[in-house]
Formats: structure tokens, C-alpha cells, sequence
């Protein structure tokens, strides 16, 4: 078995990511937004739920801004992640609007370049903002959603504080093994 450095196998996804041309891009963002949708709303009260949501980017994640919109209708509280002072993110609804007490968000949908099916492992792009805010907000669900290519039945080369997901979502695999308390 030949084991890839994190770095290597975000040379490998973004690569994959990079083949894909804008046609593909939205086809499997438009599958994946179905699964999630149904996922969701098979598995979470969405009235009042509060989310950590994320502002994908353009070339190297799957394009999820009408997810954010239907959970907003369906009344769910998205928020986005801010930087600012200190080595968590804050999430906020809009910016001026004041950031959520992170022990307050029930679920977080968290970007990321790989994840491992074998135990929910996460590699991100490596400067662990996410790791860190996973770190101090335990009590939020975590689930990542991704295109079928992000996905390694290998264990991951973790490190750590690397954050595990408690759910795995792509258009073809769903990961679940939510965390033990």
C-alpha cells in the first residue's frame, strides 16, 4: 500500500478538482445538493436548527449556495464563518449581525479537500481553522459534503487535533458513525 502525505493528497484532489469543467462541476454539485437535501430533512428538525454553513470555493468545492437557501427556507438559521481575533471561527448570519455563541450551533457542514470512510477523518487545507473551532464546540453535529473523488477508503494520514466528521455525505457514499459521547 503506497500512503500519501496530506499534502500530497491535497495536490491530488485539487488536481481532480481542476479536470472537472463548469458542466461537471454543477451536475455533481446538483446531485450532491439533492442527497444533502433529503438527508437533511430525513434526519434534522430544520425549523429553528442553527448551521455553521461555509462560502464554497469556486474551482475546488462542490457549489452548495442554493443548499444554504433551501435550509433558510425551510427556516434554519445559516450562518458563515468569520476570522477575526483569537483561533476559532465565529459564524455569523451576515456581517452585521453579531456571531453566534458556538456552544449554540447544533450542526456544522464542513469544508475540506479529503475524507477517510474508514473512520470520518478530515483533511482540510491545512492551517486548521476547522479543527480548531470542531475542537471547542462538541456538541455540534459534523458533516461534510463532497464529490465522490474526495473520498479514501484508506485511512487518512491524520494528525494530531485533526477533527473527525460524524457524517460523510457525496452523491454516491454516505458515511455515519457520529462521534461517541
Amino acid at each position: 500500500m503506497n500512503v500519501l502525505s496530506a499534502e500530497q493528497i491535497r495536490r491530488e484532489v485539487l488536481n481532480e478538482y481542476l479536470q472537472l469543467s463548469p458542466e461537471q462541476m454543477q451536475k455533481q454539485s446538483r446531485q450532491l445538493l439533492a442527497r444533502a437535501q433529503s438527508w437533511l430533512a430525513g434526519r434534522w428538525t430544520l425549523l429553528g436548527l442553527k448551521i455553521g454553513a461555509y462560502h464554497p470555493m469556486a474551482r475546488s468545492e462542490p457549489q452548495l449556495q442554493p443548499l444554504w437557501n433551501w435550509l433558510s427556507e425551510q427556516g434554519a438559521i445559516v450562518s458563515f464563518p468569520m476570522t477575526g481575533q483569537g483561533q476559532v471561527l465565529r459564524f455569523s448570519v451576515s456581517a452585521e449581525e453579531p456571531a453566534l455563541d458556538l456552544g449554540s450551533i447544533d450542526l456544522l457542514i464542513i469544508p475540506g479537500l479529503a475524507f477517510g470512510l474508514t473512520d470520518g477523518g478530515r483533511i482540510g487545507r491545512g492551517r486548521g481553522w476547522y479543527d480548531r473551532t470542531l475542537a471547542v464546540a462538541p456538541q455540534a453535529g459534523r458533516l461534510a459534503l463532497a464529490l465522490d473523488f474526495q473520498l479514501y477508503s484508506d485511512p487518512l494520514p491524520l494528525h494530531p487535533g485533526d477533527q473527525s466528521m460524524d457524517w460523510i455525505l457525496s452523491p454516491s457514499y454516505e458515511f455515519d458513525e457520529p462521534r461517541q459521547s
